[in-house]
């Protein structure tokens, strides 16, 4: 949830970058290429916190299901010790 709040807010910051800087004018060729490096430097940026984003995103989804399996196992073994103790108070 957090990390795709970041990841968004990383985008829309990188969209408006490009933006600000697409209507600037460039005089010359040397602004154009300062310009196209700050917008792939921006998108490299963005591509690398939407990856980061995504790891954090599976690591999250494997740690519930982990969770989930170790939940269902402590049930299980809490059923069976209960119905040892059922058998020995029968006894």
């Amino acid at each position: 949830m957090i990390q795709n709040t970041l990841l968004n807010l990383l985008k829309i910051s990188a969209v408006f970058s490009i933006l600000a800087l697409a209507a600037c004018e460039t005089p010359n060729a040397t602004a154009t290429a300062d310009t196209m490096s700050a917008i792939e430097t921006a998108n490299s940026k963005a591509a690398a916190a939407e990856a980061a984003a995504t790891d954090a995103k599976r690591a999250a989804e494997k740690s519930q299901a982990m969770a989930d399996q170790n939940q269902s196992a402590l049930r299980a073994l809490n059923d069976k010790i209960d119905r040892m103790f059922r058998t020995i108070s029968r006894k």
